[in-house]
């Protein structure tokens, strides 16, 4: 299948015995510093090693948790698991870039791949890496998945293939020379260069990139861009999408913004120009208190709340929201502001456990909970905004 079968095997044999799978599955979830100790490791397989496949598994459930029920999935290196996308990444992947035919060029663990079983007519696979080539071989078996994997440069072994596919995925290396990069230029491929040819050989393209990046560069520098997704999970950005589609339309770039929350995805969509519309307006507190989602302050897109939503914000630096009346449909976290504070002695006490959220403030959550004297909890929530003299502590009723 692979062009690496007739080389020396760089997954171990051991780590393919019953007995090691059996302890994998057994011993998965135990401290591994104390397990190192007790020395309990079956005789045909390596302690460190073996160890190191366990602590990369751990890693990588903290991501993707069905690795628990397969033992025999084989991880080869912490990069790989940092790089991998998680299952619900993943799987948002799958559900709104839909293909028959795919091709990941920038392979890794292969995960984004791996999560189509079932959905996938044929997959190629390609990445640089022999070791990272021969695990995704062994996986893609364990999935079940119809798909060839192949060593070498991506972009140079799709081209001599001369094939056409429904989606061509790319997921460059983000650290480089041990440094993180969030440009496409600094990352590994540069795939740049290559988006002409790609785009002719498939029907879209796909490319993930750092949060970091900034939205305005994909828009600059990639043709016939279609689509930005920016996917966020609890209170951080996730990953940026920017899809690319070989069919050539004048229809402005789209901006979609998923959370998510309660076991599924949510959709904020707006037009990319929103991002430089006409900033909300400037206003007082109120009774409503409204908390977009990172994807959203990730992109700018709240600009124009106001007009939306009706809301205003405090000052033109924020990510905070008020309105007189309740508001639905807002895509972010919404609340009703009970009590407001101007100073962190009179809620000294007040609150033995709460969630804090801090907006525009110069301490950290832990120097707050100290100064405070709040632990973590979710009995109630608080929002410390502003700075000295324009502190604002605000007591809030979650909606």
């Amino acid at each position: 299948m692979g062009s690496i079968l007739n080389q020396r095997p760089l997954i171990p044999d051991w780590f393919k015995l019953e007995e090691v799978q059996d302890f994998i599955l057994q011993h998965q979830e135990e401290d591994l510093a104390k397990l190192r100790l007790s020395g309990k490791f079956p005789d045909s397989a390596p302690a460190l090693p073996l160890t190191q496949i366990l602590e990369f598994r751990k890693r990588l459930a903290q991501k993707f948790p069905e690795v628990k029920n397969l033992p025999s999935i084989y991880i080869p290196s912490q990069k790989s698991v940092e790089q991998a996308s998680s299952m619900h990444t993943a799987s948002y992947k799958v559900e709104n870039f839909p293909a028959d035919t795919l091709a990941e060029i920038t392979g890794g663990l292969g995960l984004d791949l791996l999560a189509r079983k079932g959905k996938l007519k044929k997959g190629y696979y390609f990445d640089i890496d022999p070791e990272l080539v021969e695990a995704f071989e062994w996986n893609s078996k364990i999935f079940d998945l119809p798909a060839e994997a192949e060593q070498g440069d991506g972009n140079q072994k799709f081209l001599e293939k001369n094939i056409k596919v429904d989606l061509v995925y790319i997921d460059p290396s983000r650290r480089v020379g041990g440094k993180r990069v969030s440009g496409f230029e600094d990352m590994e491929p540069n795939v740049l260069p290559h988006i002409d040819y790609l785009l002719k050989a498939s029907k879209s393209v796909l490319i993930k990139a750092a949060p970091m990046l900034d939205l305005a560069e994909g828009v600059r520098t990639l043709p016939q861009l279609k689509e930005i997704h920016v996917l966020s999970k609890s209170d951080e950005c996730k990953e940026v999408l920017f899809y690319l589609k070989s069919e050539k339309t004048s229809e402005e770039i789209k901006l979609v913004h998923a959370h998510f929350i309660h076991d599924e995805w949510r959709q904020y969509a707006c037009p990319y120009s929103d991002i430089i519309a006409e900033q909300t307006p400037l206003g007082e507190l109120k009774d409503f208190l409204y908390l977009p989602w990172p994807s959203i302050r990730k992109s700018g897109a709240y600009r124009n709340f106001g007009k939306q939503f009706n809301l205003v914000k405090p000052e033109s630096n924020t990510h905070v929201f008020f309105s007189d009346k309740l508001e639905k449909g807002f895509p972010g976290r919404v609340f009703k502001i009970k009590n407001t504070y101007k100073s962190l002695k009179e809620i000294k006490g007040k609150f033995k456990k709460a969630e804090i959220l801090i907006r525009n403030h110069e301490n950290d959550l832990g120097t707050l909970r100290k100064k405070a004297k709040i632990q973590a909890g979710n009995e109630n929530t608080l929002l410390v905004m502003g700075r000295k003299s324009d502190l604002k502590i605000l007591e809030l009723e979650r909606l």
